[in-house]
């Protein structure tokens, strides 16, 4: 039940730009707990305004400056109220705060300017494995002296006395929406973000905070490079007393693994394990989780996992007042979330009972299962229980994004069962329409492919023009109507992608994100025999890093042999990819061809020996065929480049792994 005494008035303020996707969602997780709306919209075409309106809102226009502080500083202008929650419009309140949110600003003091908040950044349906947490000023007394500062990521500052505000550090939580991946992708988010990073850093090249969040941004785009330039960039500014120090270590352990440099992820996290044992701070213990799940030992992380909850729980035992969204942790994980990272673990061992069977144990523990539901249904979909999927869909909290991310786990699993119902109980006519397109090219019913997404081509209000341009591409392409529209839609990178594969257009340089995002795109479309078309095609083309790390995507994606097939291709052409040579050895094992595994995984060995596996893989080889010499060699090597690892205890808890 919500406090109705409140001693003090409170206003939600937000911008948008087109969020009508997001903005009710948003303006309903403290409606019952504000005085007043302050919107400032910098030029939506969509229903952004009227749906704000409906809510009582004070709607606000302004010209976008590529300049969020701007913004923001103009909404504070227009508030009456004693303190502010500032929300974005991708992000709620969790709804089990809104207490704790009143009564934290009935007992600050009265030099108190702002309360330090958890904004958890869900990342992916797996959100407790890729997500973040990080500390921010959102809720803040209405003050002349309080502004924002930083064009983009921008901070909370007295600038009258140009220090940060004086604050109380809390558990609120703010559950961001924006980073979920499909989300991200069509609202180009990261590269928004960049263009804006890269003119501040023009600047102020050495600025710490912002060369953390470019590269942040670098890492969501899966620039990896890019993303530890900028990193070691100001590697000798970190300092462990910085607010930012625990999400900077994160991320250049994440861009390591990213990178293959296992040595250098592990180094760091074994370290900083070490400096934060008297904190309660259990982020390198998960980072040391994850160190292992980059490199598929999937038993380990479920061992890993079930010693932390037993760690947590002994320190609670001994009354030690453990903070799972203390000052110094960026990912913010309970018992119950890690619990959702073994049920991935099962998963990738395909062993879907154990998956279930957390799912449900979580469900029971838990008020809040937003994406909880999308796992089920998942795992729910492989095991064809579509049953048990109809009951999940009565749930009737479910808003436009979780059907969403509900329909993007069918077409994944390239399941129609259900869908058409599920697209039209969305509210978003856009996303209704984005969905229709895409069951008209699975059916292979491209005239109304095209007519639909013609028509939301023209739409001038439409946000996500790039998705329709590259439906009415590929209907047109089925048709063998395509000679004047590659042209037509030259901008469109998708298309451009697309266009230089299939016609083998190979003078065009393509990038490997770009083709995950488009054999993606195929799938959920359903059209095999255009990845297929594609898959044969780049044996063609002479960028061989792009077709390899293309191959690998598609060994884990799509098809195994088709993509084996292509990675042999690339070998033949002399170019050595560690986890190309590493799966090619692994698949040679499995037909016993040991003695040819063992060149593949020699070779491994020599170009990254950082890579777990390939130790356990060239130990399991040496040992079947006696080698005993060169089973002392592989356990010596080991041991020389992790110190801090037992062999004997590596083999005997990885005996199975992908």
């Amino acid at each position: 039940m919500i406090r109705k005494d409140k001693d003090f008035s409170l206003a939600l303020c937000v911008i948008t730009k087109n969020e009508e996707n997001f903005i009710g969602g948003c303006i309903e997780s403290v409606i019952d707990v504000v005085d007043e709306i302050i919107l400032v919209d910098t030029g939506s075409t969509d229903s952004t305004k009227e749906i704000a309106f409906r809510y009582g809102a004070q709607v606000i226009e302004a010209v976008w400056e590529d300049d969020f502080s701007k913004v923001k500083n103009l909404a504070l202008e227009y508030v009456n109220t004693d303190w502010i929650i500032f929300l974005d419009a991708d992000e709620r309140l969790h709804p089990e705060d809104k207490n704790k949110m009143l009564e934290t600003i009935s007992k600050c003091a009265d030099n108190t300017e702002a309360i330090l908040t958890k904004i958890l950044n869900y990342q992916d349906i797996y959100c407790s494995v890729t997500g973040e947490i990080h500390s921010n000023y959102r809720i803040f007394k209405n003050k002349k002296s309080l502004r924002f500062v930083y064009p983009i990521h921008e901070n909370l500052f007295n600038i009258e006395e140009n220090r940060p505000p004086v604050s109380v550090i809390s558990d609120i939580r703010i559950i961001h929406l924006g980073y979920i991946n499909f989300i991200t992708n069509k609202r180009q988010k990261s590269k928004r973000n960049i263009t804006i990073l890269e003119r501040y850093l023009e600047k102020d090249p050495n600025d710490f905070f912002q060369n953390l969040n470019i590269a942040v941004e670098y890492y969501r785009l899966g620039d990896y490079e890019k993303a530890l330039f900028h990193l070691l960039r100001v590697k000798e500014q970190f300092s462990v007393f910085n607010l930012s120090a625990s999400r900077y270590l994160k991320f250049l352990i994440l861009t390591y693994l990213q990178l293959g440099k296992y040595k250098e992820a592990y180094d760091i996290i074994i370290t900083a394990k070490r400096f934060f044992t008297n904190v309660d701070n259990f982020d390198y213990h998960f980072l040391e989780i994850l160190w292992y799940y980059y490199q598929n030992l999937f038993l380990i992380c479920i061992k890993k996992i079930d010693e932390l909850i037993q760690l947590i729980k002994k320190e609670r035992e001994n009354d030690k007042d453990i903070h799972i969204f203390n000052i110094n942790s960026v990912i913010g994980l309970g018992e119950k979330e890690f619990k959702i990272i073994k049920a991935e673990c099962y998963e990738r061992l395909k062993k879907y009972k154990e998956v279930l069977n957390l799912f449900y144990e979580v469900a029971k523990e838990q008020s809040d299962i937003h994406f909880l539901f999308a796992n089920l249904a998942q795992v729910l979909v492989k095991l064809y229980k579509y049953n048990r999927i109809s009951r999940l869909l009565d749930m009737k909290y479910l808003s436009d994004i979780d059907k969403a991310v509900l329909i993007h786990t069918y077409l994944e699993n390239r399941t129609d069962n259900e869908i058409e119902e599920l697209i039209e109980s969305l509210s978003s006519n856009l996303l209704k329409e984005y969905f229709k397109c895409i069951m008209f090219l699975r059916k292979g019913k491209w005239n109304e492919a095209i007519e639909l997404a013609a028509s939301r081509i023209k739409d001038d209000s439409n946000t996500e023009k790039e998705e329709f341009e590259f439906f009415y591409y590929i209907a047109s392409l089925k048709l063998g109507n395509i000679s004047s529209i590659s042209e037509m839609f030259k901008d469109n990178k998708s298309i451009f992608v697309i266009d230089t594969l299939i016609n083998k257009k190979f003078i065009n340089q393509l990038e490997s994100n770009s083709i995950k995002n488009v054999i993606t795109a195929l799938k959920k479309c359903n059209q095999r025999d255009l990845i297929d078309s594609i898959i044969n095609n780049l044996k063609y083309y002479k960028d061989l890093k792009v077709t390899a790390e293309t191959a690998l995507y598609l060994y884990e994606t799509y098809d195994k042999l088709k993509a084996i097939e292509l990675m042999v291709h690339i070998v033949r052409e002399d170019y050595l990819d560690y986890r190309v040579l590493y799966i090619l050895a692994d698949h040679l094992k499995r037909a016993n061809e040991y003695h040819e595994a063992i060149n593949f995984a020699e070779a491994a060995l020599a170009i990254n020996s950082s890579y777990v596996p390939t130790y356990i893989l060239l130990y399991e080889l040496y040992s079947a065929l006696s080698l005993t010499q060169k089973v002392d060699f592989i356990i010596d090597k080991f041991c020389e480049t992790y110190t801090g690892i037992d062999f004997n205890w590596l083999i005997e808890n990885s005996s199975k792994y992908i």
